[in-house]
């Protein structure tokens, strides 16, 4: 089922209040085109669907946007892509306020943390330290070099363990003689610790209050581009 049809299906069962949950699925990964107080182009990187069949689309930007039935309707059979959007500027206040005092806490509670290093991340492979080609450390400047606060991961290869080829245990992965390249969009997933987390969870509760917001905040602060946050 396309984008197209899924919003003529909830056009055909709006008379009963119901949104099909596989819309969420559907409009994932959607580009949109923002205006109003704000323009900016970006995607829809979740949605979630309320009891009412309103939806909240939760942009890549780090912005949430409220989605009516009504607003559906206007969408209906002749809909553009990437999908258009106004925006008005409370929103954007208020998705600016939760990120900056989440921003603000995690420097009160780590120290350093907008002037964190990051570099290829090390695992024990039998002999001693090897290269994880496959993550990025991020390390706090008065932590030790493998005391990573966060990694950025390839998660189709990554592995907690170490668990690689022989290979990448014989000899320096040739990715590793360079500066690792967090624009990379194989490097896809934020693994935050859990020793981290726990200090967070006690100002601002469960992961869910913050993970996608600080998933936003790392994106935009150290320009990555990971699409998840895993806490470990």
């Amino acid at each position: 089922m396309n984008l197209k049809e899924s919003i003529k299906r909830i056009l055909r069962e709006s008379t009963t209040g119901d949104t099909p949950n596989d819309i969420s699925q559907e409009l994932i990964n959607q580009p949109v085109t923002l205006y109003g107080d704000l323009y900016d182009k970006t995607k829809i990187h979740n949605v979630d669907v309320n009891p009412d069949g309103s939806l909240v689309l939760k942009l890549e930007n780090g912005i949430n946007v409220n989605l009516a039935q009504s607003r559906l309707r206007r969408l209906n059979v002749g809909i553009n892509i990437p999908i258009n959007l106004k925006v008005k500027k409370k929103t954007t206040l208020l998705e600016s306020k939760t990120n900056s005092i989440l921003h603000n806490l995690i420097n009160m509670l780590f120290e350093g943390f907008d002037d964190i290093y990051y570099d290829w991340a090390n695992y024990m492979c039998g002999m001693g330290e090897c290269c994880d080609p496959y993550a990025i450390g991020f390390v706090l400047p008065k932590n030790n070099y493998d005391d990573y606060i966060f990694k950025l991961v390839d998660s189709v290869n990554y592995d907690d363990d170490g668990d690689y080829p022989k290979e990448l245990r014989d000899e320096l992965p040739e990715v590793c003689y360079e500066s690792p390249d967090i624009k990379n969009p194989d490097f896809d997933t934020i693994v935050f610790y859990g020793f981290y987390a726990e200090e967070i969870e006690d100002y601002m509760g469960p992961e869910s209050n913050w993970s996608s917001d600080l998933l936003n905040l790392i994106n935009k602060k150290f320009g990555c581009d990971a699409k998840r946050i895993i806490v470990i």
